[in-house]
């Protein structure tokens, strides 16, 4: 299953010991699942996780050493796909939520799963393949993934 992550759980996942955090860990720890990414995430991410700002909430002064651990295990398990501007998408009332949409429709997966509501809105995406890809919370797709458990 090839799934989207956005940069909003992987941030709280790393803060946190919540959902987004159990999510990671089951994506990382098994084979049934494809990460697929862009250089735009990764640089988003790296933006966010060494601009200091999470030193200062999470209290910790090797913070900025851990992230790029992070990042780097990220990097080898996810599969990075270069959108062409030729299928960006401008769907979204955010403008910069396309980057996901778009990076969905042309890596064909099947969930993008995310905490911002100007994508939860929409709930779904018609592919360039015409398969439907789902837009959810990550307790909708832990959820899910029970129930098929």
């Amino acid at each position: 299953m090839k799934i989207i992550i956005d940069t909003n759980i992987y941030i709280s996942a790393f803060c946190f010991d919540n959902l987004p955090d159990k999510l990671i860990q089951l994506v990382e720890n098994s084979d049934d699942y494809s990460i697929i990414t862009s250089i735009q995430i990764f640089k988003e991410l790296e933006q966010k996780f060494l601009s200091g700002r999470l030193e200062k909430i999470l209290k910790n002064k090797y913070i900025k050493s851990y992230c790029q651990l992070f990042l780097r295990g990220l990097s080898e398990k996810a599969i990075t796909v270069e959108v062409p501007k030729s299928a960006n998408l401008k769907i979204c009332r955010d403008p910069n939520d396309d980057m996901l949409l778009s990076l969905a429709n042309f890596g064909d997966v099947d969930y993008i799963i995310t905490g911002d509501k100007d994508l939860l809105i929409l709930e779904t995406l018609e592919a360039k393949s015409k398969k439907i890809i789902k837009i959810v919370t990550v307790n909708q797709f832990l959820t899910m993934i029970q129930a098929w458990i």
